[in-house]
């Protein structure tokens, strides 16, 4: 049987044991957190990126254009033989 120091002993262990597991159930916790924070991040990050990116290219595209259709010249041959820029 046990005796009384035994059952106390073990129950202080119990109790020990139980705050250890606490503690490492709220450190868990706290990095499932860390790591949520992190993903949302990257993911906002990459969606800035990827409008940053997006923005820049539909200004180069539209300067690109500019300079394309600035630089067309239509060239017409007129009745006596010439060439004219219009």
């Amino acid at each position: 049987m046990y005796c009384v120091q035994d059952r106390d002993e073990a129950k202080r262990q119990l109790t020990a044991h139980q705050k250890i597991i606490e503690k490492h159930k709220e450190m868990i916790q706290k990095c499932i957190n860390f790591t949520k924070m992190l993903l949302v991040e990257k993911v906002s990050l990459s969606c800035c990126c990827l409008l940053y990116f997006m923005n820049l290219l539909t200004v180069i595209s539209h300067k690109f254009l500019s300079v394309v259709l600035s630089s067309i010249v239509i060239l017409i041959k007129s009745e006596d033989g010439f060439v004219h820029k219009v």
